[in-house]
């Protein structure tokens, strides 16, 4: 419509409107999405090469360029969490103790 487009905040995030509102409804999206890094590796499935993306979640996976032709996806090994490593008690250490002072 050739009117000046306005920043404004919505419940989604940053957006450009149109300042002619109610005659013209024209909106873009001011967030980017960030572009994939190549590995270096190739797809064992189609033969082009792995990149590093960043998921919905936040959460970064390796899969297939060449996605949505090949759905490849780089399975990583699970990280055992920390803390979760049977904690000892007070009154094992006692026990575990007293049992070496009577042998």
């Amino acid at each position: 419509c050739g009117s000046k487009l306005v920043s404004k905040r919505g419940r989604y995030g940053s957006f450009l409107a149109c300042g002619n509102y109610p005659e013209c409804k024209y909106i873009k999206n001011t967030k980017q999405k960030e572009e994939p890094k190549l590995t270096g590796e190739m797809c064992p499935q189609c033969g082009h090469e792995l990149v590093e993306r960043k998921s919905r979640f936040g959460t970064t996976f390796v899969g297939c360029s060449n996605y949505p032709k090949c759905r490849y996806i780089k399975k990583e090994a699970k990280k055992a969490k920390e803390g979760t490593a049977k904690k000892t008690t007070k009154k094992t250490t006692r026990k575990t103790q007293s049992s070496e002072d009577e042998a």
